[in-house]
C-alpha cells in the first residue's frame, strides 16, 4: 500500500518483491492461511481522510493502526481466504498465460515483418 504520493492505493503482488520506503506491506499474523482478507479488508478503507496534509501527502503508520476495523473470527476468514484462493490462482494463472502469448506473439511479428514468415 502506498504511504506517500497515492494514499492507500492497495495493491496484490503475488511474488516476491522488495518494499521500497515509501511503501507498506501486510503480514499474517492471524494464522488464517493467507492474505485475501486482508486484501479486501485494506481495499475498503479510506486512508485519504486519515493522511496527513503537505506538498507530498502521507500516510503515517501509526495514523494506518489506530484506523479502527471489524474482523471476523480466524476460522470465518480461513474459509473465505479458501473460497478466494482459487479466484487469485485464476488470476494469477491467466496473467501468466498472457505474458506467454505475448512473448510468441512478439517474436512472430518480427518474423512476419522481416518476411522469415509469409501469410
Amino acid at each position: 500500500m502506498a504511504e506517500k504520493g497515492t494514499i492507500g492505493e492497495v495493491t496484490w503482488v503475488n511474488k516476491n518483491f522488495f518494499p521500497i520506503d515509501t511503501t507498506f506491506y501486510i503480514r499474517d499474523k492471524l494464522g488464517v492461511g493467507g492474505l485475501y482478507f486482508h486484501y479486501f479488508l485494506l481495499k475498503e478503507q479510506d486512508f485519504q481522510k486519515i493522511a496527513s496534509d503537505s506538498a507530498v501527502p502521507g500516510l503515517n503508520r501509526n495514523q494506518a493502526y489506530d484506523n479502527l476495523v471489524v474482523v471476523p473470527t480466524p476460522d470465518l476468514i480461513k474459509r473465505f481466504n479458501e473460497i478466494i484462493f482459487s479466484i487469485f490462482e485464476n488470476i494469477t494463472n491467466s496473467g501468466q498465460q498472457s505474458d506467454t502469448l505475448a512473448i510468441v506473439r512478439d517474436a512472430l511479428l518480427i518474423k512476419l515483418m522481416s518476411g522469415e514468415i509469409e501469410v
